[in-house]
């Protein structure tokens, strides 16, 4: 950026996103319309300083209007208590979502207060996900304090009061090497042992599971379909 007035927008915009990590968009749309209204007074024959003096007075009043629709006592609030977190949150979801904001900041509200540990100060947004299901709307969302799935399942499904869960983080299937390599393969014989030796990883890795007493298996990837014959 060479021109001094896009050079200020780019601060502005980083300077936002450093400090409140939102924003930017807002901040540059506004000091656009700024810079825009100053041209308009120059060009009506104002001087600069007389419009530099004008936006300060602005400022002023504004960071006073701002004092006054503040939520009182908000740095000694309760962040465990729905409703003064629902007060306090309704600008920034509306910022978002305008017009959605009732039904949203309780669902948000709700969600963060059951995901904030001991000490709020160590709470971690990552820790309340979004699920978006095809066929509903905002008004069918809501909270789930358990982990929520959006996956099919497959196999035999079987009702269980209380079932024993196996959690991979990968896919429960033959495992791939880093490397390439090349089998050489002369006969019959050694194609079905080569098989045999692939069949008899995932039945170990199978077995291993059902050992535990494990019924259901969540996976983070894929379940092949000879480990899904072995589930079964």
């Amino acid at each position: 950026m060479q021109h001094p007035a896009a050079k200020l927008l780019v601060m502005v915009a980083k300077a936002e996103q450093e400090e409140i990590g939102d924003g930017a968009n807002l901040v540059t749309s506004f000091a656009g319309e700024l810079l825009q209204g100053a041209e308009q007074l120059i060009r009506i024959g104002l001087h600069p300083s007389e419009i530099i003096g004008g936006y300060n007075k602005a400022n002023t009043r504004a960071l006073e209007l701002l004092q006054e629709l503040g939520e009182p006592a908000s740095e000694k609030m309760d962040v465990k208590e729905k409703d003064q977190v629902v007060q306090r949150i309704v600008s920034a979801v509306a910022s978002k979502q305008y017009g959605q904001e009732s039904i949203l900041c309780p669902i948000i509200a709700e969600a963060c207060i059951q995901a904030c540990p001991a000490n709020p100060a160590n709470f971690n947004a990552d820790n309340v996900r979004v699920a978006k299901i095809l066929g509903g709307g905002i008004n069918d969302t809501s909270v789930v304090c358990y982990m929520v799935l959006k996956s099919e399942a497959v196999g035999t499904i079987k009702k269980a009061t209380k079932p024993k869960i196996a959690v991979f983080g990968a896919g429960v299937d033959t495992s791939a090497t880093e490397t390439k390599g090349t089998v050489l393969i002369n006969s019959a014989s050694q194609v079905e042992d080569y098989a045999k030796t692939e069949e008899a990883k995932i039945e170990e890795l199978i077995k291993a599971v059902a050992s535990t007493g494990a019924s259901v298996i969540v996976s983070g990837g894929t379940i092949g379909e000879m480990a899904l014959r072995f589930c079964e």
